[in-house]
């Protein structure tokens, strides 16, 4: 996906933008990602992993608003702009905050995300998603937080402090597969 990163009158692109206006709250945007391929490729779709422990899709076409925000240029400048509204939103109880995200998978529509203290995965399909499903990292012993994700057709990439891992979801695996 490619983002559209014009500068603005007031020294910030449009994507910087859409991120600063997007919560009216203090959290913080800790991770993004291109959308899943069940978006489509038009490249103003994009994932955000946030501080609360919510993962959001944000549109930059929608006309969807919360309430103006103030947003302070790179400058010294500022402008009130209207505050982007997610237009999907995903959330797993148990997650403390997410610290990285991926999407993709076999069907093109799920999104994969790390807790940021622990080594939790919660993974959700965007066709349906209230629904959550958590697993740990298969390291086992390793008490830090998975670092990063990749997902590729079937599998899930991912990397602890101690070693890197795979998740395979495809079909006709065996112990003797890895």
């Amino acid at each position: 996906v490619k983002w559209d990163n014009s500068v603005n009158a007031v020294g910030t692109s449009s994507v910087e933008d859409a991120l600063m206006r997007a919560r009216r709250s203090n959290d913080s945007v800790l991770a993004m990602s291109d959308p899943p391929p069940y978006f489509g490729p038009s490249g103003q779709v994009l994932a955000s992993g946030w501080v609360d422990g919510v993962v959001r899709i944000y549109d930059l076409r929608c006309t969807r608003r919360l309430s103006p925000s103030e947003v302070t240029g790179v400058r010294g400048s500022s402008t009130t702009v209207p505050t982007l509204a997610p237009v999907m939103s995903m959330y797993d109880r148990r997650a403390r905050g997410i610290g990285t995200i991926t999407s993709g998978g076999g069907a093109g529509c799920y999104i994969a995300a790390t807790s940021l203290t622990e080594s939790r995965i919660s993974f959700w399909d965007v066709r349906a998603p209230r629904g959550v499903w958590s697993v740990r990292s298969p390291v086992m012993n390793d008490p830090s937080p998975v670092y990063t994700l990749a997902m590729e057709s079937s599998r899930l990439f991912g990397a602890t402090q101690r070693r890197p891992f795979v998740y395979d979801f495809g079909p006709g695996l065996t112990t003797d597969t890895y």
